[in-house]
């Protein structure tokens, strides 16, 4: 499944992602603000992403149910969106009730 496929069936989708952030010239992590999405310390917003760790989130609704699913990628990854969706679309999709499968 694609996030056009599941548009096309009547899905609303929405799509997340969240990366890890660096000094760009030292590569250490920065202080975390208050608008991280994430416990840890390093993983907050700047102008150098890392390549490395992140999560992707989506969110699917249709007739009022609403399901999310999360795939996280270890810090020690090469951080990669397309493959990031489908996981989190897949684990979408699994709580979805059998009547929308």
């Amino acid at each position: 499944m694609t996030v056009s496929s599941l548009r096309k069936e009547g899905f609303k989708v929405k799509v997340t992602h969240r990366r890890y952030w660096q000094d760009p010239i030292f590569r250490t992590p920065l202080n975390k603000t208050p608008t991280a999405l994430f416990e840890e310390d390093d993983y907050i917003y700047s102008d150098f992403a890392s390549p490395r760790g992140g999560e992707t989130q989506v969110e699917l609704e249709k007739d009022g149910i609403r399901v999310v699913g999360v795939s996280k990628c270890s810090k020690k990854d090469g951080y990669n969106k397309k493959r990031g969706v489908q996981i989190a679309i897949g684990r979408a999709l699994s709580q979805l009730p059998e009547r929308f499968v």
